[in-house]
């Protein structure tokens, strides 16, 4: 998440409470950030609703988790100096041990754990400059720090295909619009897909959520089919496809509260899932992997 992305979370909105006989899968389990100002942390949440659990806490902010392909440990972005170095970390999912992956002393930010759980792809600046954005570029690196190496300049945000043979990533054009692009994951030429930011895939690999001017859209994977799913006075951010493909997390403001929603993917009312307190917002949903399913 840029700089830009961050001021998002002042966004002014609400959603509309959805039919009490809407089902969620009561095994959907995600990982988010709550937190305000220079204090956030990880925290557990049930999609069915509930509190939260606690991962990591202490000084600084922690952001933007990603979960292994097993489950198993969690990927996020961390600073303890007011947000002027970020590194990647990563966590057990009991948030019992936590390792430092990166050493950029810059930016290291939107970590994206590969579906084979080899890689993790993240925006940075490599340590020279102190800025996100267009400036940044993705790099991957082994969950052990080793191995790191830049795959596309001038790109953030990325998000791994469920086969892993492709990268969908945000890109700033002239006038600082958000664009996303498909990379080939090993290296090489993006090509466009559409306008927005915050790519997800869909479980089978076929259609992209990207988040627009506050809404929803979804795009099959090679750029035709786009159409609107939400339309509201309200912003939804950061969308995060389920790994049933039936549900899209999101968080949005409503009076004054930051809290997570589920967007049914075939379209319909959102429901909310958390409630939280006027001094600590949600935000950065991201889904457990079933077992042995596509993040």
């Amino acid at each position: 998440m840029t700089r830009a992305a961050l001021a998002a979370l002042l966004v002014a909105g609400a959603l509309a409470a959805p039919p009490a006989a809407q089902a969620v899968p009561a095994s959907g389990t995600l990982v988010a950030v709550r937190g305000h100002g220079d204090d956030a942390d990880l925290v557990r949440v049930a999609a069915a609703g509930g509190p939260v659990r606690v991962i990591t806490g202490g000084r600084g902010i922690d952001g933007e988790p990603s979960w292994s392909p097993d489950g198993r440990r969690i990927a996020f972005s961390r600073t303890t100096d007011g947000g002027r170095r970020w590194e990647i970390h990563a966590v057990t999912a009991d948030g019992r041990r936590i390792v430092r992956v990166t050493r950029a002393g810059g930016f290291a930010l939107d970590p994206a754990w590969s579906p084979d759980g080899r890689l993790i792809a993240f925006a940075g600046d490599g340590g020279r400059i102190e800025s996100t954005g267009c400036s940044s570029a993705v790099w991957v690196v082994r969950p052990d720090g080793t191995g790191l190496r830049r795959l596309l300049r001038d790109a953030y945000a990325p998000a791994w295909s469920p086969e892993g043979r492709r990268l969908a990533v945000t890109r700033d054009d002239a006038r600082g619009r958000p664009r996303v692009l498909i990379a080939p994951a090993a290296g090489g030429r993006a090509r466009p897909l559409t306008a927005g930011a915050a790519p997800s895939w869909s479980p089978d690999g076929r259609r992209l959520v990207v988040a627009r001017d506050g809404d929803l859209y979804l795009v099959d994977a090679d750029g035709t089919g786009a159409y609107r799913l939400t339309r509201t006075p309200w912003a939804e951010l950061d969308p995060a496809w389920s790994p049933d493909g039936r549900w899209i997390a999101v968080y949005a403001v409503r009076h004054g509260r930051q809290d997570l929603y589920l967007v049914p993917a075939a379209g319909g009312p959102a429901r909310r899932i958390t409630r939280s307190g006027p001094d600590a917002g949600m935000y950065a949903p991201a889904w457990r992997p079933e077992a042995g399913g596509p993040r």
